[in-house]
C-alpha cells in the first residue's frame, strides 16, 4: 500500500504472520545502512505476557553479526529453529522468554538480491518444525525482504520529495501534472489540488506556451532527457525563470522533471546588460584551443558588424589603427597567450563601416596548467569622452 509507512506496513504483515500461524510473538529486524547491526523495526505480541517480555528486554534492540538468534540467522543465511528451553535463544533474553512461555522461535533470512536485509524472528508457544506453517519458506523471505527494500526505497524518495529546496514533478505526455512537490507549490504560490486541476501550460507565461507546447510534441517521439528554460507566472502575477532537466519515458507516458528558479540570475544578467547597453560596454571571448571568438551583441554594435557576421581574431586585430594602435593590440594578445598578462589601452579602431572609432578594451587569460586556454574581456566605446579631451 503506497499510502502507508514502512513501519505502518510491516506491523500489518507481522499482525496478519501472526494470526495465520498462531504465533505469539513477531519481529522484524532490519541490517544498519554501515551493515554493522541488526536493528529491531518492528514487532508485533499476542497478549499480555508478550507486551511483559517487551517491556523486560527493551533495552536489548540492537544484535551484531552472530549475536543471538537474529545475529545467526544473518551470518549464516539460513532458516534457524531454535527450542528455547534447549538452545541459548539470546543471553539478553532468555530468562524473559521462559517466562513468557515460548518454546519454539525460529528466524528467517530475509534478501533483497543477494544480500540479507533483515531477519523475520517468530516465537510459539508450541513446539514448531520448520515446516508448520507456509510462512516459513525461503521464498517467503525473498518477496519479504524485497518488499523492504522497496518500500525503503519509496520512503527515501518521498523525503527527498518533500523536502528537496528544489522543483520536483511528474507529469504526463498531455501536459498535466500528475505529482508536484511542496517546493513548486511555496515558490509559484499555489495549492498542490490547483496544480492537478489543470494543465501546465495555465501556469507558463504566455510568451513561453508555444515552446512548451512544441517541448510536448517532442516528448511523444523519443524517451530522452531535455533541458530548457521558461517563465513561470505565481498566483500573485509575479514572473519566476525555472530552469528544467526533463526526462520524458514515453512507454510509462509520464515525464520525470526537476527545475531551479534561476529568476534572480536573470533579473542580474537583464540588468548587466542594460547598464553595459547604457555604458557602451559589450565583452568578447576568444577560444584558445578551438579558435573560436565570440562578440557580445554591443560589441558587434560598437564594431558596426553586418548581420550574422562571424569575428574570427584575426578580423578583430585588422580594424585596429594602422600602426601603433595595430601593433599594440598585437603585441598585447601575443604576451596574454604566451605569459597571461592582462591589459587595458584606450585605441583607435576602424569601423566595418569605415568609421574611426575610440574604444577601451581591456582583457585577461584564463591558464590551466600554466597555459593560456581562454582570453576574454570588455570592449567599451569612449568616442565621444576622447573627443571631448
Amino acid at each position: 500500500n503506497a499510502t502507508l509507512s514502512l513501519t505502518e506496513t510491516m506491523n500489518k504483515v507481522l499482525s496478519a504472520i501472526s494470526v495465520v500461524g498462531n504465533y505469539c510473538a513477531a519481529e522484524i529486524w532490519l541490517v544498519d545502512k554501515d551493515k554493522q547491526t541488526l536493528n529491531l523495526f518492528a514487532k508485533f505480541s499476542a497478549g499480555d505476557k508478550m507486551e511483559q517480555f517487551y517491556l523486560e528486554t527493551k533495552d536489548k534492540h540492537i544484535f551484531k553479526f552472530g549475536e543471538g538468534l537474529p545475529g545467526i540467522v544473518w551470518q549464516n543465511r539460513v532458516m534457524q529453529v531454535w527450542d528455547v528451553n534447549s538452545t541459548d535463544f539470546s543471553k539478553f533474553r532468555n530468562q524473559a522468554a521462559h517466562k513468557a512461555n515460548i518454546k519454539t522461535a525460529i528466524g528467517l533470512p530475509l534478501f533483497n538480491n543477494e544480500d540479507v536485509n533483515g531477519v523475520l524472528i517468530l516465537g510459539s508457544r508450541a513446539d514448531k518444525g520448520v515446516n508448520d506453517s507456509a510462512v516459513i519458506s525461503a521464498k517467503f523471505g525473498q518477496h519479504l525482504g524485497a518488499e523492504i527494500r522497496r518500500k525503503q526505497l519509496e520512503q527515501e524518495l518521498d523525503q527527498l520529495f518533500k523536502f528537496a529546496p528544489d522543483i520536483i514533478a511528474i507529469s504526463n505526455l498531455e501536459g498535466h501534472f500528475k505529482k508536484i512537490n511542496p517546493a513548486a507549490c511555496s515558490l509559484l504560490e499555489y495549492r498542490l489540488d490547483e496544480f492537478l486541476a489543470q494543465p501546465i501550460i495555465n501556469f507558463i507565461h504566455p510568451d513561453d506556451q508555444q515552446h512548451f507546447i512544441d517541448l510536448l510534441h517532442t516528448y511523444g517521439n523519443k524517451s530522452e532527457t531535455y533541458y530548457y528554460e521558461n517563465r513561470f507566472l505565481t498566483k500573485s502575477g509575479r514572473i519566476k525563470w525555472l530552469a528544467w532537466a526533463s526526462n520524458a519515458l514515453v512507454d510509462e507516458g509520464l515525464v520525470f522533471s526537476v527545475a531551479k528558479d534561476i529568476t534572480d540570475e536573470k533579473n542580474l544578467q537583464d540588468l548587466l546588460i542594460k547598464s553595459n547597453s547604457m555604458g557602451k560596454v559589450g565583452s568578447w571571448e576568444i577560444d584558445i584551443i578551438d579558435g573560436k571568438v565570440y562578440w557580445s551583441d554591443i560589441t558587434h554594435q560598437i564594431r558596426e558588424t553586418e548581420l550574422g557576421f562571424v569575428p574570427t581574431l584575426e578580423t578583430g586585430i585588422h580594424h585596429f589603427k594602422e600602426g601603433k594602435d595595430k601593433e599594440i593590440i598585437t603585441q598585447r594578445v601575443k604576451e596574454c597567450k604566451l605569459n597571461g598578462t592582462p591589459w587595458d589601452e584606450e585605441l583607435q579602431i576602424v569601423t566595418f563601416k569605415g568609421n574611426l572609432k575610440w574604444i577601451r578594451t581591456i582583457g585577461q587569460a584564463e591558464m590551466l596548467n600554466g597555459k593560456c586556454i581562454r582570453i576574454y574581456g570588455s570592449f567599451q566605446d569612449i568616442d565621444e569622452r576622447k573627443k571631448a579631451e
